[in-house]
């Protein structure tokens, strides 16, 4: 997605009559920044197309940083989650047999 976004951009933008035409490694970056929400805030497209590409970049880049941290933060949360219910469990099983030799 980095590299189509700064593919694409540096397509629409390398066209442009700008007063420096962009650099593919210019748009490499930006589209890095764009998708990381870091956003250097260094360079802004000049081409109807150019802004588009942007829109659609955060929208996608946005989404896929939180799909990854979700699947990111499962991996690392589940097996401390899994001990948790055990120990529950256990702990419901110790109460049950209290309350069994109680009454």
């Amino acid at each position: 997605m980095i590299l189509l976004g700064g593919g694409l951009l540096y397509f629409f933008e390398s066209s442009a009559q700008a007063e420096q035409p962009a650099e593919f490694i210019d748009c490499l970056l930006w589209s890095l920044g764009t998708v990381t929400t870091i956003g250097y805030g260094n360079y802004t497209p000049q081409t109807f197309a150019g802004k588009i590409t942007l829109i659609a970049l955060m929208i996608t880049g946005t989404l896929f940083v939180w799909s990854y941290m979700a699947f990111l933060v499962t991996g690392l949360i589940a097996p401390e989650l899994s001990s948790l219910e055990h120990d529950v469990h256990e702990v419901e099983k110790e109460l049950h047999n209290i309350r069994s030799v109680q009454k």
